[in-house]
C-alpha cells in the first residue's frame, strides 16, 4: 500500500483492484451490509465476488422478527437487498453440514438457499456455486487460519 501513496498514476490505476480480485467473506447475510459500511460507494461498485456463510437450516433468512418475511418483500428493504453492490456477479455459498444436519437437510438448505438469493438478486446474471463442507463454520475457520486461532476458541469456550 505504500507504493500507491508514492505516484498518483500507480494510485489511479490500482487502488480499485483489492475491491475487483478479492473476494469478501460473510459470515452471516444479513451483516452484510454492517460489515462494509466503512466502504465509500465507488469502493462497493467494483466489489464482483463473496462468499457467504450458511450454518443454520433456514439458509439466508434472517431471524426474528423479519424471518416469517416472504423474501420477495426482504428484497425491498434495503438491509436485505444487494443494491449497494451492482457489481456482484458471483456469490460462493459454504454450507457447514454440522450445524444442518442430515445429507437431505443440507440440500434442501442449498436449494432454499439458491432460490432466496435469486429472488433477493432479481435481474442480475449471477453464478452461485456452493461448496459443503462436514465441519462446523469454526472448525472451518481454524483450518484456514492461523493454527492459534483454534487453541484460543477453545480455551475461551
Amino acid at each position: 500500500m505504500d507504493l500507491l501513496r508514492t505516484c498518483r498514476q500507480i494510485y489511479a490505476e490500482t487502488a480499485l483492484l483489492p475491491y475487483q480480485l478479492n473476494t469478501f467473506w460473510f459470515g452471516n447475510y444479513s451483516w452484510i451490509k454492517d460489515d462494509i459500511e466503512y466502504l465509500k460507494p465507488f469502493q462497493l461498485a467494483q466489489i464482483t465476488h463473496f462468499q457467504l456463510d450458511i450454518v443454520e437450516k433456514r439458509g439466508i433468512r434472517p431471524r426474528y422478527p423479519d424471518y416469517a418475511t416472504p423474501v420477495g418483500h426482504l428484497a425491498k428493504k434495503g438491509r436485505y437487498n444487494l443494491k449497494f453492490l451492482p457489481a456482484v456477479k458471483h456469490i460462493h455459498v459454504l454450507v457447514f453440514s454440522k450445524h444442518i444436519g442430515l445429507d437431505w437437510e443440507v440440500e434442501v438448505c442449498k436449494a432454499n438457499v439458491r432460490k432466496e438469493l435469486t429472488t433477493l438478486l432479481a435481474g442480475r446474471e449471477l453464478s452461485i456455486t456452493f461448496e459443503v463442507h462436514d465441519m462446523t463454520s469454526v472448525d472451518y475457520l481454524c483450518k484456514v487460519s492461523h493454527p492459534n486461532i483454534k487453541a484460543a476458541y477453545r480455551d475461551a469456550h
